[in-house]
């Protein structure tokens, strides 16, 4: 099933190019969200604003979380500096390589750029697992920590009256299921470069191998062959009858 789809937008133009218009707009709506979620959410009565308590080098191991205090105020903290900045990053490149391997797919197809591309897609596919490993756990621990009250080894690292309501997962989720699909994406588009230079290139260049059937031999029967063998024979003449 799996190889039957991967050659279903390996065969023409137009169907892999379906293929980089999903994955395209998978990335840009990661790019979206990735710029949205580096804002921290709520407000202290002490002298350090919530954002620089985020922003602490202790709490980059236990980002992102959300939580609802009692009193239906929220707090939240954002991804981890460095997971942000390598997720913006790979969207970035993605993207560019995508258009690169668009408008090649126009103008004139180049094997030697083709395969660039298609090895280059293979390492953002690796790393589009790596963020996706990466952000998986910081979001489970931010939440293992939200729901045990923020409590490490019986010391309380944060504290929030009236009360912790609920820990929730939104809107960190959507990044998390969207890491995913762009890999399933890239990888995806990978596997069909893979098979578009021999089942795609052909069609789109209108390059077509001409074969050239060889020249029918009529067999010759062996009637006529008779009839040809009998007209040339000629009757011998005797002559005189002998007494």
């Amino acid at each position: 099933m799996q190889a039957k789809v991967i050659s279903f937008f390996s065969k023409s133009q137009f169907r892999f190019s379906i293929l980089l218009g999903v994955t395209l707009v998978g990335e840009i709506t990661l790019l979206a969200l990735s710029i949205v979620q580096t804002k921290s959410e709520g407000n202290t009565h002490s002298s350090k604003s919530w954002s620089d308590i985020c922003s602490e080098q202790t709490m980059q191991y236990f980002n992102p979380f959300r939580l609802e205090l009692k009193n239906g105020d929220y707090f939240s903290c954002p991804w981890p500096v460095n997971d942000s900045v390598f997720r913006i990053i790979l969207c970035f490149l993605v993207i560019f390589y995508n258009v690169g391997i668009f408008v090649t797919l126009l103008k004139s197809f180049q094997r030697r750029v083709w395969t660039i591309c298609r090895y280059s897609m293979l390492v953002l596919s690796g790393c589009s697992f790596a963020v996706f490993v990466l952000d998986s756990d910081h979001c489970r621990t931010g939440f293992d920590l939200c729901n045990n009250d923020f409590e490490i080894d019986g010391n309380k690292i944060l504290s929030f009256s009236p009360g912790i309501k609920q820990c929730v997962l939104i809107p960190f989720i959507w990044t998390i299921l969207l890491d995913l699909a762009v890999f399933i994406l890239t990888t995806w588009q990978f596997l069909t470069m893979q098979l578009y230079p021999y089942l795609g290139v052909a069609a789109y260049t209108g390059e077509q191998k001409v074969v050239q059937s060889p020249a029918k031999v009529e067999p010759v029967s062996k009637k006529s062959d008779a009839g040809e063998q009998k007209n040339t024979e000629q009757p011998s003449n005797t002559g005189a009858f002998g007494i």
